[in-house]
């Protein structure tokens, strides 16, 4: 069979057929002006094996670069909306979204969210160019500027040409006016929200809560339940903060490793999350064994003491519970305020 993937000691890799069907998908479909006939003829051959080889992750992808090809929008956009959905870190189908959409601010939105996404250096360039402009042609020059400058370094690193006109906007009166930039990356995170929230407006969102912010890889960390938890990139947004609660729309990705969640859309809420991730306790401090606890949430007592507070206080705590990477690990809790009632 031409199309089954090939197992070579325990490693899975492409078909000869899937290698041939996306060559010819590939080049056809970068045609400028394709020829109608030849690509109805690669539509029907990428149906047929997307309804019989499940195996073959792009067939979404090509349908789309195929219809949008021959200028059938709508079914260009079902096709690359389902690609998404289960590859939502693809760059390039963010990208190809962009050159779908008719509308310009979700053109805008789709490129936004393609420079967002993790690759090597230099794939993101053409995607990086194209909204350059855009924001030129918007005047939203001090994110403009911070691009060109993220371009103009990656070109240099690269060995690649830079040319007269490309150099030429350093010397506009806009790009000298700029005296600061803003952060392109936080801009795009913000500014795709809209988008990336119109591909899953289907799914299902859960309620959970930060419980922390991890500086240094620029992550948010989350729970929902003892059993969902995980961390999402929040490219430095000063809007999220420990403690807030947020909805999520997750993806359940199971491999060799475990099971993990991966946050596909994040916005703050005001729903709370499971009382068995987060607690809003009031009670007395008490000792018990030389530990301190507030009802049944252990706190730091060195903290209440610097707070004022002494055994036998009546006190309001909220917590939220830490996940565990262990069935028999010992439950920790995150005290995320402590203060007497009405004080706060």
């Amino acid at each position: 069979n031409h199309f089954e993937a090939i197992n070579e000691d325990g490693e899975k890799k492409p078909s000869l057929g899937e290698l041939l069907l996306l060559t010819i998908a590939k080049n056809l479909t970068n045609q400028e002006n394709p020829d109608k006939s030849d690509v109805q003829i690669l539509l029907e051959e990428l149906d047929f094996v997307g309804e019989n080889y499940v195996n073959i992750p792009y067939i979404e992808y090509y349908r789309a670069k195929a219809y949008n090809s021959i200028g059938s929008k709508k079914k260009a956009e079902e096709a690359i909306l389902t690609y998404l959905k289960r590859r939502s870190k693809e760059y390039l189908a963010w990208e190809l979204l962009s050159d779908i959409s008719e509308d310009k601010e979700r053109k805008i939105q789709a490129l936004c969210k393609t420079v967002t996404c993790h690759t090597r250096p230099g794939q993101l360039l053409r995607s990086q160019t194209k909204l350059f402009y855009f924001l030129v042609k918007e005047k939203q020059f001090d994110v403009a500027k911070a691009l060109y400058n993220v371009i103009t370094e990656t070109k240099k690193e690269l060995g690649k040409n830079l040319s007269d006109e490309w150099q030429s906007f350093s010397n506009d009166t806009w790009f000298k006016a700029v005296k600061k930039e803003l952060d392109c990356l936080n801009y795009c995170y913000n500014r795709s929200k809209q988008i990336v929230a119109y591909v899953f407006k289907d799914w299902k969102a859960q309620n959970g809560i930060i419980y922390g912010l991890n500086l240094a890889k620029d992550l948010a960390e989350f729970i929902v339940a003892d059993d969902v938890h995980g961390a999402f990139k929040y490219f430095g947004d000063t809007n999220l903060r420990v403690g807030d609660f947020v909805s999520l729309k997750l993806q359940r990705v199971a491999n060799h490793e475990g099971v993990k969640y991966k946050a596909l859309y994040v916005e703050k809420s005001e729903k709370r999350p499971k009382r068995t991730v987060y607690k809003v306790v009031e009670d007395e401090i008490r000792e018990e064994n030389e530990r301190y606890y507030v009802g049944s949430v252990p706190i730091n007592y060195s903290y209440a003491e610097s707070k004022g507070f002494k055994l036998g206080d009546v006190v309001r705590v909220k917590a939220v519970k830490l996940p565990s990477s262990r069935v028999k690990e010992e439950t920790k809790w995150k005290v995320l305020s402590l203060y007497k009632k009405g004080t706060v």
